[in-house]
């Protein structure tokens, strides 16, 4: 399928004359990679059979990572990160979209 059709087709839709009733949902989903537990993704990725070099690889990337917050000059104690995708990261975009996908009924389709 072209982009454009991909892109499109509600459009098209819409612009048909067989009184076709039509829903559109935009999600902003960038909030839930701020929140995923790391230890749940990486069980999520193994379930989804993710080879286990790669699946370390992204446990190592997820893991060790710590964090403080800084007020005027004054610092937080530094603690460690145990949920959320680093911003900026390739994962960010990978990670939680296959969810999406499974939550849809019958009928429904789904543009990512």
């Amino acid at each position: 399928m072209q982009l454009l059709e991909c892109c499109a087709d509600w459009n098209v839709a819409m612009n048909t004359h067989d009184n076709i009733h039509i829903g559109l949902v935009y999600l902003d989903i960038l909030k839930a990679f701020d929140s995923v537990v790391h230890s749940k993704l990486i069980a999520k990725l193994s379930c989804y059979g993710i080879d286990r070099v790669l699946l370390s690889w992204i446990s190592s990337f997820l893991s060790n990572r710590f964090q403080y917050v800084k007020v005027d000059k004054s610092y937080s104690s530094i603690l460690p990160v145990i949920s959320g995708v680093p911003q900026g990261s390739v994962l960010r975009s990978l990670l939680l979209v296959n969810d999406i996908c499974t939550l849809s009924p019958a009928g429904v389709t789904i543009k990512l």
